[in-house]
């Protein structure tokens, strides 16, 4: 259903790179735990989180853009 309504806007097209940012940072943080290469830099998975975090909240844009633009254009 989001697809079929939101896939139209403009803005569409900018979600897929932000939305892989965040899975992918989130990955490397858990990856980077399991495997104990952060234990002794805490600031390698700090650094992931706060790349997933950006990423999230450029997604969070892009998302209220796609629902601005899907409104505008019932009008």
């Amino acid at each position: 259903m989001g697809r079929e309504k939101f896939s139209k806007t403009q803005s569409y097209a900018k979600l897929e790179t932000p939305h892989s940012l965040v899975h992918d940072n989130i990955k490397k943080a858990v990856e980077c735990v399991e495997n104990g290469t952060c234990t002794k830099e805490s600031k390698n998975v700090m650094s992931y989180f706060s790349e997933a975090e950006k990423a999230s909240n450029t997604v969070i844009d892009i998302l209220d853009a796609m629902l601005k633009e899907e409104r505008s254009s019932r009008h």
